[in-house]
């Protein structure tokens, strides 16, 4: 017999603190986990993704599908209260506002002296220096991006964007390899280029 899941949007799981319910799935999850949308002008949902817009919030994981299942299912009337306008390209601005915040947190992790860039310097500088996260150009190398996360064996690995895009918040041409520095601000960084992969690619691997 096939067992239940017992992820269901009717299970009744008590939140603790920090986290908040997912309006599709009910599942209480860390707010890290999640995309925070509020209510603009005339009750459109946007999304909230520096958690900053005042007013009544609902929370939906960083997940295409579970988005594109409260839309279509008109969850968003249920998670307000009352009906809503949901933007058409809702979708397309989830990724793009995350997309923005993963990288203005690169741009600044750079100004800060926070990361390591280039085959080279990243090597020479595993071996002396706490790496949080490397960062790979999705349009770079898969060969050398392997031999590089031989230096860095336990640290994530993500690529998200071009070695253009990457080069551009660096203030370069472009850039194929980022490695970050692990600190206080830089763990946020982290926790966003996270979640951004999250939602790129269906969601967090304990989902």
């Amino acid at each position: 017999m096939t067992k239940k899941n017992p992820k269901t949007r009717f299970q009744k799981v008590k939140a603790e603190n920090g986290e908040r319910r997912c309006l599709v799935c009910g599942v209480p999850r860390s707010r890290e986990e999640l995309i925070r949308f509020a209510l603009g002008p005339e009750n459109v949902v946007y999304p909230d993704v520096s958690e900053k817009l005042g007013g009544r919030g609902v929370w939906i994981s960083s997940n295409k599908q579970a988005l594109s299942v409260a839309i279509s299912k008109r969850l968003f009337n249920k998670g307000f209260g009352h009906a809503v306008s949901v933007p058409e390209n809702l979708l397309q601005m989830v990724e793009e506002c995350l997309r923005k915040r993963a990288l203005d947190l690169l741009g600044l992790a750079n100004k800060s002296g926070l990361i390591e860039f280039g085959f080279e310097k990243i090597k020479d500088a595993s071996a002396k220096e706490n790496m949080l996260l490397l960062i790979q150009a999705s349009d770079g190398s898969l060969a050398e991006s392997k031999r590089l996360q031989g230096f860095l064996p336990d640290v994530p690995v993500l690529s998200l964007f071009s070695r253009e895009q990457l080069g551009f918040e660096i203030g370069r041409d472009a850039c194929v390899h980022i490695a970050v520095k692990k600190s206080k601000m830089t763990l946020t960084l982290k926790k966003e280029w996270m979640r951004l992969n999250a939602f790129l690619n269906e969601g967090y691997e304990n989902e």
